[in-house]
């Protein structure tokens, strides 16, 4: 009875350690084969300026990008609009307060 016990207290931590070794081995493995998204990039130019009332804007720097995977050409992110929006007061007895 007493070696029962004994293989009890040696066995189920060994079956853990095991366990555990087996299971980070797999994650190791499944994290090597993914591929990294490539990201592409597209530049606008916008040569219109825009005007709202007494104030007038103008774009600069559009970029449009997105992440592609390189395997299957599929996108992995939306594509993501990014620029910079210049606005001018073209009044001289009206203020306007930009809220956000």
């Amino acid at each position: 009875m007493l070696r029962s016990s004994m293989r009890f207290k040696w066995v189920i931590p060994a079956v853990l350690a095991i366990g555990v070794a087996a299971c980070s081995q797999q994650q190791s493995q499944s994290t090597a084969a993914t591929t990294q998204p490539v990201e592409k990039s597209y530049t606008l130019v916008s040569s219109a300026p825009m005007k709202v009332d007494f104030l007038t804007g103008q774009f600069d720097g559009l970029t449009i990008t997105e992440r592609i995977d390189p395997k299957t050409n599929d996108v992995v992110d939306r594509p993501e609009l990014r620029g910079t929006l210049k606005l001018k007061n073209d009044s001289k007895d009206q203020s306007a307060r930009l809220l956000g």
